[in-house]
């Protein structure tokens, strides 16, 4: 089906729950939808599964990539049961396969993710993988979450560089939705930018800079406070509300060229990543130089890459850069940003951002 750009479009799950403890009412949420649960839970989580009782429905440690190996080995296990609904406890990794398992069969999805490293538990799609965990293919889902539930308590067990990812992940919406807006690209969902998404742009980013470094500080030291639950809030909701209603662009892109590189792809997470991508999205649009040492100096306070050495790349030929700048030409996300933009002016932005991290040393 052809997008209809006269049409705004945003998803949302169907229920929000966030707090301490929020686990324990993932029974009440499983009788709502028809009470035959399957879950996929990390390894890490089944201790916390069967303290709490949850072993009484089926589940499965889940340990693989989200690939359509793994996405068919469950449907074809489960198919002929009578489940009503699917449960996903864990990464990024769980919750994608999860919610391509529930569309694929037609069942509720209820999803209780275990870090904040991005807003993979919001969304309407799943990145798929190849078995040997790269990047394939995204699949969309006929329909948000029904539940997202937010356990602050078990996502703050979860190490801070994961925390701090998904605040590197969260940092792009504002700019890659301005980008779309400008350029009248359309959004995740194949639409208009809607009005509610745009403004969570803003939110996004006002938030972030206001409340990051002492969301950081505050979890480092497992402490629960406001600027955590603001700041687990906005990498698992938030910015998905941001980045399907308003759309992706050139960070998103830069990433994916920057992992063509296994050195990037297999040592780095996606947030940290996306972070080096905001700043040569701000370099690649001539962004004021104000905004810039912002950004940067935000990156730089929460020990995000600002430079490609820190990301693995500590001396790129130039053979490796052009690979790069072209795989981020090839995207789809980097014409969301300006159509006309070239190989050369992505080489260049990427270099530019390297050296002006380089330089703020």
């Amino acid at each position: 089906m052809e997008p209809r750009m006269d049409l705004r479009i945003s998803y949302f799950p169907g229920k929000f729950i966030q707090g301490n403890q929020a686990i324990l009412e993932l029974p009440r949420f499983i009788d709502l939808f028809g009470g035959k649960a399957f879950m996929l839970v990390t390894p890490s989580m089944e201790q916390m599964v069967k303290a709490n009782g949850f072993d009484r429905y089926d589940y499965e440690i889940f340990k693989s990539a989200c690939c359509w190996d793994a996405i068919n080995g469950i449907i074809g296990r489960i198919k002929d049961r009578d489940y009503t609904v699917i449960v996903g406890i864990g990464g990024g990794k769980i919750v994608d396969t999860a919610k391509a398992v529930a569309d694929k069969l037609d069942l509720h999805v209820i999803l209780a993710p275990t870090v904040a490293a991005s807003s993979a538990a919001f969304s309407a799609c799943s990145v798929i993988y190849t078995p040997d965990n790269i990047e394939e293919s995204v699949y969309y889902e006929k329909h948000s979450p029904d539940v997202l539930l937010l356990d602050n308590s078990l996502i703050i067990g979860a190490s801070c560089r994961h925390f701090v990812a998904g605040m590197g992940d969260a940092l792009a919406v504002y700019f890659e939705g301005r980008g779309c807006m400008h350029s009248g690209a359309e959004n995740s969902l194949h639409g208009r930018q809607t009005f509610c998404a745009l403004a969570m742009c803003d939110y996004c980013l006002d938030t972030l800079l206001r409340y990051g470094y002492d969301a950081k500080t505050a979890y480092e030291n497992k402490i629960i406070t406001p600027a955590v639950e603001r700041i687990i809030e906005l990498n698992l909701l938030c910015a998905g509300i941001a980045f399907e209603g308003a759309g992706l662009a050139a960070a998103h892109a830069i990433h994916n060229g920057l992992t063509i590189m296994p050195q990037v792809r297999d040592h780095y997470l996606h947030g940290e990543i996306v972070a080096f991508g905001v700043l040569c999205e701000l370099h690649l649009t001539d962004s004021e130089p104000e905004e810039m040492d912002e950004i940067y100096c935000f990156c730089e306070d929460l020990g995000l890459p600002t430079t490609l050495a820190a990301i693995g790349l500590t001396d790129p030929s130039d053979a490796d850069l052009e690979a790069i700048a072209q795989a981020t030409f090839d995207d789809p996300y980097l014409h969301h940003e300006n159509p006309n933009t070239t190989v050369q002016e992505i080489k260049m932005a990427i270099c530019a951002a390297d050296a002006m991290g380089r330089d703020r040393l």
